[in-house]
């Protein structure tokens, strides 16, 4: 999952704190806030992603979670609060603020992709050379909507022109190059695959070892295989 949406501090309290909080205090623990939690669980293993997503269903079991660990701990909050003035914190936050807008600022330019996931040599390789429906690598997603939409038929998540039945019938199989993988790819018509260099290795072996297919084009962070013949 970590490879699709990064893993942050605020993400990984959100989805600790509610398990944790049941652990070590299971008499206060209810199904009604761990039951998000279950259903995370279940959809990320499923999905693979959903990281940013889900945060909105473990919400409700992250905030009675920190209710119980502030019970727990009303002594000291109470003591806390008496010492801290709002000056101060309100000083304490917008530095905070202030701190994480510059590191921002710092790291991703604005109005932009990172070369990583906007793999611009490929997607002009692809303008000049290739017509036709496409495999892409999710990864690429929006960028990939970004560049080609609407002269081409993207997919990506659930904005796609594609039928429900390619994902989730034919996307993982082709992924993962799973017995069956090339018929799916002939039933859609594929005639191209757009694939990151470190991601999907057991695709990338099958199409370098299928000589149906060849290596086009390849990037630092791109790759282009194209069908063999008309």
């Amino acid at each position: 999952m970590g490879e699709l949406y990064p893993v942050t501090a605020p993400l990984v309290l959100l989805f600790a704190l509610p398990p944790l909080a049941a652990l070590f205090r299971p008499r206060k623990a209810a199904l009604r806030w761990l039951l998000p939690q279950l259903l995370f669980a279940w959809s990320a293993m499923r999905v693979g992603r959903l990281l940013s997503e889900a945060s909105i269903a473990a919400a409700p079991a992250f905030a009675a979670a920190l209710a119980v660990l502030l019970d727990e701990a009303r002594g000291q909050t109470d003591r806390l609060a008496r010492l801290a003035r709002p000056p101060v914190i309100a000083a304490f936050l917008a530095l905070a603020a202030l701190a994480g807008v510059a590191l921002h600022l710092k790291q991703v330019p604005a109005l932009d992709w990172m070369d990583e996931s906007y793999p611009r040599s490929c997607y002009r390789w692809l303008d000049a050379h290739e017509q036709g429906r496409g495999f892409n690598d999710m990864l690429y997603g929006g960028t990939f909507i970004f560049h080609f939409f609407p002269r081409r038929k993207v997919y990506i998540d659930g904005r796609t022109n594609y039928l429900e039945d390619f994902f989730q019938e034919s996307y993982f199989r082709i992924r993962s190059a799973a017995p069956g993988w090339k018929e799916e790819a002939r039933r859609w018509d594929l005639r191209w695959f757009l694939l990151h260099p470190r991601r999907f290795a057991r695709l990338h072996a099958a199409l370098q070892s299928d000589p149906g297919f060849r290596l086009a084009h390849e990037e630092r962070n791109c790759a282009v295989y194209e069908t063999v013949g008309p």
